[in-house]
């Protein structure tokens, strides 16, 4: 069967001498023979669409108008067409592609009447060429096989900066019909089935979310017959902007569904979880140079190496029903471009970390410990040993380097290994250390309300975070000599395996199963006064700490004729906390005394003040005993002797100095 299509306009031809031109333009420079049809009707359809209408443009720009439309028949009857062109050589979509370029070029020259026609005076100086100029890349240097294929370097020309960032690579193009906007801002792309790539640059990540509406668009567009037409266009939103394109054929679209899909299946560990008893999200996401396993604890490079090029690293946090129990883990992702693209999970704690970065440095090395630390110290009491594996922030196992594009990003990932996902309501950087305190509440029907507290520390060139919890009810001795707070029992998470004493070592890889709570003590240390104070201010809510001291005694008048006696519990702390205009007192014996706390209120116009500058009298007022101090209402709590609840009494307090 003939190809059928529009026979050429004869009175539009190219004259010989316009024909003998095109021909040495073919023929010029590398010689190029192995364009196949397609290639040539791609750029006899680059040759139309650079046409443009002689009524908008000026008499210059008519004229390169018509030599456009000259060069692209040129191309289809003289190249194409000239020799006997069998049919059975020809795919569906080139004799679609010969039909509408032959009806598109002859309905353009149709708008060229004889007197428009432009002289051969005028026609010569004009741009004959066919080929465009090469671009620097596109030049032979001796050590590169040229391809001249247009779907290799003669591919329109295009800028390599114009195919997308730095370190990208384009995985597939293709000719499409792109629409931008109404239909009245669209121009007609009869015969022109290409985006000018390079006029206009739309460029966003392709997400995960893209792909649904896609994969439902081509579930319903496929006919399951080769060379199908599409029927619907395929849309994308560019922030407020909505773009649709157009694929000519069936295997475009699925080609275009397919590869980020694929890359999507297989890198899908990097996505958050949906779950009923958790909610993660994303904290953290960047593209990286280079990832690398390092040995522990020297650090140094694995033999062989293990190592990543150009990849994408996140930090997802999934958080439960209480807030202490949330947990991390960092996906590695190696880049789209990969043949086999892959993931690498590693648990991640939200404390202990150790992070090694020079001053603006985009290199990082980090160091911590995962849960798969063998130990097998423990019997059940018949001589079988118990083998567990467990987290021990003491002896880090796992070694990692990254190199980030530049020192921000990696100075934005320390911060999210350090630091937590929201904002902090209390920080501080000093000398001596530096840290945040986050309120944070447990989701369920008492929503209870406690601190988080990462303080900050360095070993040598490391630093990491410790994270502890403190609830309202806390327990603290403040060192005013060294301006250092210490809680004797205060709250950590530790990370539990899935292999806990048991019999047997473990059949499948080991793992975080859950968290718990373990007490410890700790020593925060500040600067001066001033921040030490208001650390301790940020735990209450209501109240603000104005003053604390050491003092030598704290006395209660007894009912004897002696009036105060010298109280035998020795020295103390007393603090003064302001809530408005009232004012709360609380004071703390050393840990051998039970009920170590005590709090009154005291109404400023009861403070009486002696006549000796080193003592101060409160009028009988009634007070609280207890073992920790309420941080909300700055009153003591957890009474071990019962007696201690509802007692009044007159306070002598003795300082050590007037100036107390």
């Amino acid at each position: 069967m003939p190809i059928r299509f529009e026979p050429q306009n004869k009175l539009h031809k190219p004259t010989a001498e316009t024909s003998k031109i095109f021909e040495a333009s073919v023929n010029d420079g590398f010689q190029i023979t192995r364009l196949t049809t397609r290639d040539w009707l791609r750029v006899a359809t680059w040759c139309a669409r650079g046409s443009l209408s002689p009524s908008t443009e000026s008499r210059s720009t008519s004229h390169q108008a018509y030599l456009d439309l000259l060069k692209a028949s040129y191309i289809l009857y003289d190249i194409v067409l000239g020799e006997e062109a069998s049919p059975a050589l020809l795919g569906d979509e080139d004799c679609k592609s010969i039909v509408e370029l032959s009806e598109g070029i002859n309905e353009e020259l149709s708008q060229y009447t004889s007197v428009d026609i432009p002289e051969p005076s005028n026609i010569h100086p004009q741009n004959l060429a066919i080929w465009e100029p090469l671009q620097p890349e596109e030049t032979w240097d001796g050590g590169i096989d040229l391809d001249f294929g247009l779907d290799n370097l003669r591919w329109v020309a295009v800028d390599l900066e114009d195919a997308g960032n730095e370190q990208e690579k384009v995985l597939n193009r293709t000719f499409v019909n792109a629409s931008i906007g109404g239909k009245k801002s669209r121009m007609r792309t009869k015969g022109a089935s290409y985006m000018l790539f390079g006029t206009l640059c739309l460029e966003r990540d392709f997400a995960l979310d893209d792909l649904p509406p896609l994969v439902q668009l081509s579930n319903s567009t496929l006919t399951g017959f080769p060379g199908a037409r599409v029927s619907e266009p395929v849309p994308l939103k560019f922030d407020d902007m909505s773009v649709s394109i157009s694929f000519q054929f069936d295997e475009d679209l699925a080609q275009f569904i397919n590869i980020p899909k694929s890359y999507f299946d297989a890198v899908w560990q990097r996505e958050p979880v949906d779950a009923s008893e958790f909610t993660e999200s994303v904290v953290f996401k960047s593209s990286v140079d280079m990832f690398e396993q390092l040995n522990t604890p020297t650090m140094k490079s694995m033999n062989p190496p293990v190592a990543v090029i150009s990849c994408e690293v996140r930090i997802l946090e999934r958080s439960f029903g209480e807030a202490w129990r949330s947990v991390r883990r960092m996906v590695i992702t190696s880049s789209a471009a990969e043949k086999s693209p892959r993931t690498m999970e590693l648990f991640m704690p939200l404390s202990g970390v150790q992070i090694n970065r020079g001053n603006m440095s985009r290199q990082v090395v980090l160091q911590w410990s995962d849960t798969c630390q063998a130990r097998s110290d423990k019997t059940d009491g018949n001589y079988n040993t118990l083998h567990s594996y467990v987290y021990d922030d003491t002896a880090p196992n796992i070694g990692v380097g990254l190199q980030f594009h530049s020192h921000q990003e990696a100075e934005d990932f320390e911060k999210s290994v350090l630091e937590m996902n929201f904002r902090p309501e209390f920080s501080w950087s000093q000398a001596s250390g530096s840290g945040f305190i986050y309120s944070v509440v447990d989701a369920g029907t008492e929503h209870k309300q406690y601190k988080a507290v990462p303080v900050f520390r360095t070993r040598a060139s490391w630093r990491y975070s410790n994270l502890y919890y403190l609830y309202r009810d806390a327990d603290y001795t403040y060192d005013h000599s060294s301006f250092s707070i210490h809680f004797p029992r205060i709250y950590s998470k530790d990370y539990i395996s899935t292999h806990v004493d048991q019999l047997y070592h473990p059949e499948n890889p080991v793992t975080v199963s859950h968290c718990d709570k373990k007490t410890s003590q700790a020593t925060i240390e500040f600067g001066n006064d001033s921040v030490a104070r208001s650390f301790l201010s940020s735990l209450s809510p209501l109240y603000e700490l104005l003053y604390s001291r050491r003092i030598q005694s704290l006395s209660t008048k007894s009912n004897s004729v002696f009036g105060f006696q010298k109280s035998g519990k020795r020295s103390a702390d007393i603090q003064l906390w302001r809530r408005g205009t009232d004012f709360q007192l609380a004071a703390r014996w050393d840990d051998s005394v039970p009920d170590k706390w005590l709090t009154m209120a005291v109404p400023s116009e009861f403070i009486d003040c002696s006549k000796e500058n080193t003592r101060v009298t409160l009028p009988r007022l009634p007070y609280l005993r207890g073992m920790t101090l309420d941080m909300m209402n700055v009153m003591a709590r957890s009474p071990m002797n019962s007696n201690a609840k509802n007692k009044e009494g007159a306070m002598s307090i003795s300082f050590q100095t007037s100036g107390g």
